[in-house]
Order: C-alpha cells, then sequence, then structure tokens
C-alpha cells in the first residue's frame, strides 16, 4: 500500500491542516510510502519521510483533455462558511488526473489517496481491499475523493477518461442537473 496526495494549486503555499494529516498517517503508518504532488514541498516533509513531487513534472493529455472540455473555472467560489479560492472545483478536479499520471508513469498499485484535511485513524493495512476504486458516498448520488483506494493505473485511467468522455459528450446545462459544479 502506498499514500499518493496532492495540493494542485497555483500558489506553493500548502495549507497548514496538511501537516496534521500527514503527521498523523505517518504515525499509524510508519512503513508506508507518502508521496505527495504540489508546486513545492512543505519543510516538514523531509522529517516526515514524504516524497515531494514536482507538479510541474507531470503532464498528460487526459489532463490537457480535462481542461479543453471542462466548464468548472467559469465558476466562482462555493457558498460556504469558509470559501474556497476562485478556480477551487478545477484545481480540486485536477487532482484526480495528477493522480492519474503519476500513478501511470510509475505503474503504482494499491494507491491510497486522502484530501489534505482528512485525518487517519488507522493502519491502512486495515483497508479491505480489491480490483475496484472505491471512494466514500458523501450522498444518495455523489461520490468524494475525500479518501479513496485506486488499485490500479488502468482503473483511474478509466475513470479520467470516462470523466472526459462526459464532460465533452453533455453540455454543462445537462450534466449540472446531476453533478452541480463539479464532478
Amino acid at each position: 500500500m502506498r499514500i499518493v496526495n496532492t495540493f494542485i494549486s497555483e500558489s506553493a503555499d500548502i495549507p497548514d491542516y496538511t501537516e496534521i494529516s500527514l503527521r498523523q498517517a505517518r504515525n499509524l503508518n510508519p512503513d508506508v510510502i507518502i508521496d505527495f504532488i504540489s508546486l513545492r514541498p512543505a519543510n516538514y516533509f523531509n522529517e516526515l519521510h514524504v516524497n515531494w513531487i514536482d507538479q510541474q513534472t507531470i503532464s498528460s493529455d487526459l489532463l490537457d483533455n480535462f481542461r479543453s472540455v471542462c466548464w468548472f473555472d467559469r465558476h466562482d467560489t462555493p457558498n460556504t462558511t469558509y470559501p474556497s479560492p476562485v478556480g477551487f472545483w478545477q484545481k480540486t478536479a485536477e487532482r484526480i488526473y495528477y493522480l492519474q499520471d503519476y500513478i501511470r508513469q510509475f505503474n503504482l498499485k494499491d494507491v491510497i489517496h486522502f484530501e489534505n484535511d482528512v485525518l487517519i485513524y488507522d493502519k491502512l493495512e486495515a483497508i479491505k481491499t480489491n480490483d475496484y476504486m472505491m471512494a466514500i458516498p458523501m450522498s444518495a448520488n455523489k461520490s468524494t475523493f475525500a479518501f479513496c483506494y485506486i488499485p490500479s493505473s488502468a482503473a483511474i485511467t478509466s475513470l479520467c477518461s470516462y470523466f472526459n468522455w462526459l464532460l465533452s459528450h453533455y453540455g454543462e446545462s445537462q450534466l449540472t442537473s446531476y453533478m452541480r459544479d463539479h464532478i
């Protein structure tokens, strides 16, 4: 099992809560490899044995295609208590494509990805895995990448290809009735 996390942003400042999340993951999983894709490493990465992956070294046709068919950047910030920056939905969706290309490049298997504000409360070996991607249900008709399991590059490549197909074959007006403002 391996952790691959991301902070995809135009800003190089990784949020402070990410350190808490990674410390917790490392504490409970001392021998698991942790890779982190971002513009620059955080100062605690060495201490926690987190491998920094420069997001500028990752590019793919799937990511380029996503950027050409996606309308998420046209939406403003989510209307939440702590509004996210402009472009939030675009960048949070792009991270899936960064994960895909990184996993594909190195043919990684059994990857866990969790958002930077998620805390892990057990050893990752406790997760029952299979040959399918697993994401967390968020509602009756939505799932979230807040915590997900990716068994292989083929699985996440299929998912990204499907997202691109949906976005290119159905217009914003059709998909927003199902997706609202993001995948």
